[in-house]
Parts: structure tokens; C-alpha cells; sequence
């Protein structure tokens, strides 16, 4: 994958009733064949948005208004695939569609869908799921999640939790209401920023 660039935007709960912050998510993935033949293939993403610890599931949150391109996808394109969490197979829901990748050139895949965040007491907190990009061939040459949250930010607010983009420390900035990992030549073994 040439480049990654993920936008999670969040907004505070409606109402006293409702605990999750929404988000509407925009992911810009740019992928090249490399192949001298075009390539017309079934492509899928996952339709849950689950947060995994250990690989057990602790929550689950429904992806809703999911689009490909701009088209907005149905429950008809969902189907069941196979995939990697906590080191075992298990079968998640995805959406799926035909993607053509034209040899020697470049594709770009805009997606969009609406998630919840998670609550656990008095704190919220956020994922994004970069193992599907175990999937393609090579690394991620480049990519950036954004987090925009409803209210400005300041770093030692984060507590960054859970498999990093190096193993190590989380190499994220903040910046007014805006929280940024970015990450060159990334190759995904773990299932989340």
C-alpha cells in the first residue's frame, strides 16, 4: 500500500441517555499494482468495529452508512470472512466489493462510515484498526490517522493503551482538537492505534 490517511471525527453524546461519542470515518487508501496485467479483485473491510484485548472481544459496535467510492453500500454486501485476532482464525462480518487495480498505475479507495466510541467510566476511548493492512502485499509506505475530538486536547489527557505502531512508544502529536499518529513503512502485526 502506497498511503493511508484516516480522519475519525467524534461528537459528544446527543443527550444524557446515550454514553458513546459518534464518529464519522473517511479512510484514503492508495495502492499500486505492481503486476504488468490489470487486476480485478473482491475487496473487503470490516463491518464491526471491534476492540480486542488478548484477543478477546470486549466490545462491539455496529459500522453504519458504510461507503466505497461514494456508493453507499447495503446489508446485501455484507458476507462473512476469515481473519487473524489474537493469533487465532475467526470468522467477522465485512462488506465486500469489486475493486479494479490497473497494472503500473495507482488506485486510490476512499471509504466512509459512522462508528460509536467506547466508554469505560469516566473515559472514552478510541481504535482504529490497521491489521486489514496485513493483507496486502509489502508495507504501508506511508499513512496518518486523525483523531478530531469534540473538545481540545492536551497530551498528557491521552492515555495511549493497547499494541503500538512500533512496539514501542505511541509517536502521536496533539494539536487544538486534533490527535495524529502517523507512520512510514509501516508493516501491521497488531490489530489497532
Amino acid at each position: 500500500m502506497e498511503y493511508e490517511k484516516v480522519t475519525l471525527t467524534y461528537s459528544l453524546p446527543k443527550n444524557d441517555v446515550e454514553y458513546f461519542m459518534t464518529a464519522h470515518a473517511t479512510a484514503v487508501f492508495k495502492m499500486k499494482n505492481n503486476g504488468v496485467a490489470d487486476e480485478n479483485l473482491m475487496v473487503s473491510f470490516p463491518a464491526d468495529d471491534k476492540a480486542f484485548a488478548g484477543g478477546i472481544l470486549y466490545e462491539e459496535k455496529d459500522i453504519t452508512n458504510f461507503k466505497v467510492n461514494g456508493k453507499l453500500l447495503s446489508e446485501g454486501d455484507k458476507t462473512t470472512v476469515p481473519a487473524i485476532i489474537g493469533g487465532k482464525e475467526q470468522a467477522i462480518a465485512a462488506y465486500r466489493w469489486q475493486q479494479s487495480f490497473p497494472a503500473q498505475k495507482e488506485t486510490e479507495v476512499r471509504i466512509e462510515y459512522d462508528t460509536k466510541s467506547g466508554k469505560y467510566l469516566q473515559m472514552y476511548y478510541i481504535t482504529y484498526v490497521l491489521g486489514t493492512g496485513r493483507d496486502w502485499q509489502d508495507s504501508i509506505k506511508e499513512g496518518e490517522v486523525n483523531f478530531i475530538l469534540p473538545e481540545e486536547v492536551a497530551p498528557y489527557s491521552i492515555v495511549a493503551k493497547g499494541p503500538s505502531i512500533d512496539g514501542g512508544a505511541y509517536p502521536f502529536k496533539t494539536f487544538g482538537k486534533t490527535i495524529t499518529v502517523s507512520f512510514t513503512n509501516y508493516e501491521p502485526l497488531s490489530d489497532a492505534v
